[in-house]
Order: C-alpha cells, then structure tokens, then sequence
C-alpha cells in the first residue's frame, strides 16, 4: 500500500498538467458540476530556476468537501536554500457534516524528499552529504458546538518518517545512517464567546516523539510533553479587533539533525538534541477601515527552552546540538490601502516589515549572539494596478536589504542581499493565470562572505572567501482551471 501511495502522488502532481488539460478540452470528457481541478506550474526558486507543479482536485457532496491534491518540486541550490532538493507528496483533506452540527476533519499525506548539499554551507569535516525522506501523516479532528456560545474541539495525529542519509567526508569512507521518527498527538480544546465581541480558548496538547538511528551511530531517544495554549480574542471598536495568545511550541526534532549527532558523536557523548521548544507569547492588533484599508501588527515575546546550533564534540568533531536557555522577539507589520481616494482607481498600496531580535549562549564561545540564520529585519512595499479590461495585474516592488549569519565551529557564513526594486505582470484571461516576477532590476545583489578559522571560531582567521551576483531574478509561473 505505502508503494502504491507513494507512485500515485508522483502521478497526481506530474501527470495532470498536460493530460487533464488535454482531457478537460475534449468534447468526451466533461467534468461533473461538483467536481473542479486546478493546475499550476512555475519556478521553484526565487531566481527562476527548478520547477514546481501542482495539481488538486475539489469534490463537493451533500455531506461534506474532499481534495486530493500532488506536489511536485525540483529546486536546485540557491543563496537562501543552500540544497538541491526534490519533493513528490500527495495529501487528502476532508470535512464531512454529521448530525447534532459535528464536523469532522480527516486529513492524510504521504511525502517523498531527497536533498542533497555540498558546498560551503555543508558541515565542517564533509564533502557532499545527501538523504532521502519518506514521511506518512493522518489526523482526525471532531468539532461540535453543545451550546450556541461553546465549541469543543478533539482530534488524534500521527506522523512516521524514514530518513536515509549519506555523508561523504573529506577523507574517509562514506557513511550511512537511518533515522525513523514517529510523533504522536492527542489534542483538545474550547472556546467560549461569554458576549459577541469577546471569544475566549483553551487547549491543551499531549505529543510523545520518538526518534532512532542505525548505521554509522546508533542512538534512540523518547521524549513528551503537555503543552497548553489560551487566547482571548476581542472586538474593539468598528473593524478592529485584538488577538492576546500564549502557548509552548514544541517542534519535532530534525531527522537529519539527529543522524549527524550520532554519526559524529555516538550514544556516550555528552551533546543532547531535544526538539525545538519555547513558550510563546503574542499580542496583535488589526484595524480594517471603510475604504478597504486594513493596518495590522504582532507582537512576539518568546523564551527559549531550546534550540538547535552547531557545537563540537569531545573529538573536535561538528554536530548538531540543543542550546539550552534565550530570548527571542519579533515585531510584525502589515500595510494594505487602495488609492482610489488620490486619483489612482484599481490601485493598491501594500507594504510589510519584520523585525527580530533573539539572544542565546554560543555553544562554542558563550558569548551572546543571535540564533544562527535569524535574518533580523526584512521589509518591503508593493504597488498593484488592477487593468480589468485587459485582464492583467501589474505593478512594482520594493525590498529592503537583509543579512543572514550561519555559525559553524570553525566558519561564520554571512549571506546579504541589498535593497532592490523589482515589477510583476500577471495576466488572467479566463481559467489560465500567467505570472512574470522579476526582482533586483535595480538593486538586490546577492553575496556572500565566509570566513573560515585557524581551528574553531576561537582562533585566529585563516581566509575570507567573498562572491557576489548581481543578476535580477526572474521566475515565471502559469496555473488552470478546469
């Protein structure tokens, strides 16, 4: 069965391009009035290379809504996805209606993804490093409503993976690791609406992981946790309202993360890898306006209980490993205003920023310093016109430059993209959509610095190595419907 599911999300994502269109044209095949499918296609990565195909299928019924839909992706490396990956996945989301106003959610998927790295960014100690992942997931979710103003939400979950990793060192022999990963989830959760402008929620989650590798290191490790989560959520005065939300965030741990600490370190080693985890408060604020306009902000104040960096083990080996203890914040910022009131009809002012700041302990130095990868603001601005006769959207964008930090024991990768203005077509004749994005054609190069040590980030630097690409970025994407 996982054979077939998996050969089917290769055939619903790649084949339906052009065989559903062809099928949708012709005067023997004609859609059922319930049932709609949609094809989309176009470049994986910024820069307009790789390609990325999607295809769903809508059925609706009496008793509820079903869509099958496929993915697939080939994306080679580029600045901000140092990897060549490449992605099949199939997924099935349902919502059916049954008596007494009970919804229940099921959904399931099925994902195939190989990446492989070399270069730079690889850890230190490796040439070329690959892996293979097969990841299974299902969750059911029943809603129902016992009182006008309370909803009560239940649902299980469960997730298995198979990773196969391959790392080819420097010098040496290649080496092999199968990491398998199971999370399990119980959850629940209600919400009460005491008066119509104030809705109130409480949940809480039960999830145990469990995660084991074979091959060059051998290692299993079990965790769990209870983690909570409440909101408030208020209507204010007209069109505005206010979101207060606090809950500990538990992710998953990273397969490949844990291939590598046991690969590089073994059982006895004294570096652990714990999920990723933090308690997490947030506050926003959105105000909608009569015009159209709409003005909204989030406010995120989060403590870390821990993180994933690149430490050394006892042997001077590099591994992955959980930081314990830190901070992080985040402001976010989101503009959107129609500027038909100052002669400009069809046109739409939109504009975004975020800011973030974050302090942990560097395993390696114990200095302070930020969470390796944090770009720590990125900002932009966006002018739309609408040409209805035509069909067409287009418009300028405007992109503040941003700079990114990766820490390695013995290398610090800095990577920067400067402030650039770029334009944006999109023609929409009918069922076809047609989008041109063209970025950095003023602005917006690209570079990236690394520096590597005379042994760890302690000693003295060894070299600088600097690259730059000024090239605007242009991707093209096209989508369907039948």
């Amino acid at each position: 069965m996982s054979k077939v599911w998996h050969w089917a999300a290769i055939a619903v994502a790649a084949i339906p391009g052009p065989a559903l269109a062809d099928a949708a044209q012709s005067s023997a095949f004609k859609l059922p009035s319930n049932v709609a499918v949609n094809v989309s296609g176009g470049a994986a990565n910024p820069d307009g290379s790789g390609l990325k195909s999607d295809t769903s299928v809508d059925i609706q019924t009496a008793v509820g809504d079903a869509k099958l839909s496929g993915t697939f992706i080939s994306a080679p490396s580029s600045p901000s996805q140092p990897a060549d990956q490449t992605q099949r996945k199939l997924g099935l989301d349902s919502t059916l209606h049954g008596p007494a106003g009970v919804t229940v959610s099921i959904n399931a998927g099925s994902e195939i993804q190989d990446t492989r790295q070399y270069g730079m960014l690889v850890p230190a100690g490796l040439a070329a490093t690959s892996a293979t992942t097969q990841q299974n997931t299902a969750s059911a979710t029943a809603t129902v409503r016992p009182l006008s103003d309370v909803g009560v939400t239940m649902g299980v979950s469960q997730s298995h993976s198979v990773t196969a990793q391959d790392n080819q060192p420097v010098t040496g022999a290649r080496q092999s690791n199968t990491v398998t990963a199971d999370d399990r989830q119980v959850f629940a959760s209600a919400d009460w609406t005491p008066v119509p402008s104030i809705t109130l929620n409480a949940g809480a989650k039960s999830q145990e992981m469990r995660v084991s590798s074979r091959g060059m290191g051998d290692n299993a490790d079990q965790y769990r946790y209870a983690t909570p989560s409440a909101s408030a959520t208020a209507q204010l005065w007209d069109g505005a309202q206010m979101k207060l939300s606090g809950e500990d965030a538990v992710s998953p741990v990273n397969p490949y993360d844990f291939a590598a600490l046991a690969q590089a370190a073994g059982p006895d080693t004294d570096l652990r890898l714990a999920p990723n985890r933090e308690w997490r408060n947030r506050a926003s604020l959105t105000q909608n306006l009569d015009n159209g306009a709409s003005l909204s902000a989030t406010v995120t104040q989060a403590r870390i209980e821990s993180t994933t960096e690149l430490a050394l083990t006892p042997d001077g080996a590099t591994a992955p490993s959980s930081v314990s203890g830190g901070t992080r914040k985040q402001l976010d910022a989101n503009l959107s205003m129609p500027l038909s009131g100052i002669g400009l009809p069809d046109t739409t002012l939109s504009s975004q920023a975020t800011l973030r700041q974050s302090r942990i302990r560097d395993p390696l130095t114990g200095q302070l310093r930020r969470v390796s990868g944090e770009v720590p603001r990125d900002a932009g601005v966006k002018l739309t016109h609408k040409d209805h006769k035509h069909h067409l959207e287009w418009g300028v964008t405007g992109n503040l430059g941003t700079t990114q930090n990766f820490y390695q024991p013995a290398q610090m990768t800095a990577l920067r993209t400067d402030s650039g203005v770029g334009a944006f077509v999109t023609y929409k004749p009918g069922k076809y959509v047609v989008s041109l994005n063209a970025d950095g054609l003023l602005g917006g190069t690209r570079s990236q610095t690394d520096t590597l040590y005379n042994g760890t980030r302690l000693g003295n630097i060894e070299t600088v190595n600097r690259t730059s690409d000024s090239s605007p970025l242009v991707s093209v994407s096209v989508s369907q419907k039948f």
